[in-house]
């Protein structure tokens, strides 16, 4: 996954609409087995409205795993 930079060094984003939900979804997902491993339930709250977000799809996406694989990292057996 190379990091796209601008000429002068900075990274660059590419914008889209999409909806919260999707991403959490996903990497609700893709952690799903490393917390069941560690007796952690995985909860999506606040998000039933499924706002439309604008953001860069790749970043929005890695801040969102980094935050799951948190709640698993620093949390206890049977917590969520």
């Amino acid at each position: 996954n190379k990091k796209r930079l601008r000429k002068d060094g900075a990274l660059q984003l590419s914008f889209e609409v999409c909806r919260a939900q999707h991403h959490i979804a996903q990497a609700l997902q893709e952690w799903y087995g490393v917390a069941q491993r560690h007796s952690i339930t995985l909860l999506a709250r606040g998000v039933a409205t499924n706002p439309t977000i604008w953001v860069d799809p790749v970043r929005v996406k890695q801040v969102i795993r980094n935050l799951v694989s948190n709640a698993i990292k620093f949390n206890h057996r049977g917590g969520e």
